[in-house]
């Protein structure tokens, strides 16, 4: 029965193996004992009731994603159709301890082939801090090279989520980093911004560690 709980169907289960009782019996003896003053058939109700609202958040963060995704996908769209070349780049920060020592790493690849790598040390920071320091030293460089359509590739969830405003980051030290990446952002024809696994940004990682 959808309605009970796992922890009721172990009980019932129980009650069928040292009281043989049938599986049905025994579950609406568990279920009346959980009724707490109504009767079994309110009980399943109520339950039946919030199951289908949690069904419909579900559907409803389904679809959120999925306008998200074409979103994203319109952006690239964009990207690829632009008379422009299209240019590619990978950022990480990495702090050692975390805060500590800040290294920086990018890498920027052009139409041709032609790459740009960033590897430097950059202060003292939290992790965050040197996502944030490595992404605006690339878009810099991008920008000094006079890229007009660019991809980002970031394993940070924390900036690129706060860059676009779906988690944003209440830390006052942070909005001015935050500020300073979306107007260099915005000097851009078209950009996309895009979350990878940490297992697909190894070079930027590595570029990142070594200038620590």
């Amino acid at each position: 029965m959808k309605v009970a709980f796992r922890r009721e169907r172990s009980l019932a289960k129980k009650l069928v193996d040292s009281e043989n009782y049938s599986g049905y019996c025994a579950l609406l003896t568990i279920l009346s004992a959980s009724a707490d003053g109504c009767s079994v058939m309110q009980l399943v109700d109520k339950r039946l009731d919030a199951l289908s609202r949690h069904s419909e958040r579900r559907v409803e963060r389904l679809q959120s994603a999925c306008k998200k995704f074409q979103d994203k996908l319109s952006a690239r769209e964009v990207i690829g159709t632009s008379n422009e070349p299209l240019w590619r780049a990978w950022f990480d920060g990495s702090a050692l301890p975390n805060p500590g020592k800040i290294g920086i790493g990018g890498v920027l690849i052009g139409p041709e082939g032609q790459e740009m790598v960033i590897s430097c040390p950059m202060g003292h920071g939290d992790n965050t801090v040197a996502e944030y320091r490595a992404l605006i030293a690339l878009l810099q460089l991008a920008r000094t090279t006079d890229v007009k359509n660019l991809i980002i590739y970031g394993d940070s969830k924390v900036v690129i989520g706060d860059i676009s405003g779906e988690t944003p980051i209440r830390i006052a030290s942070i909005h001015v980093m935050r500020d300073q990446s979306r107007a260099l952002l915005a000097g851009f024809h078209a950009y996309d911004l895009v979350w990878i696994s940490r297992t697909r940004n190894t070079r930027a990682d590595s570029l990142a560690r070594c200038a620590r």
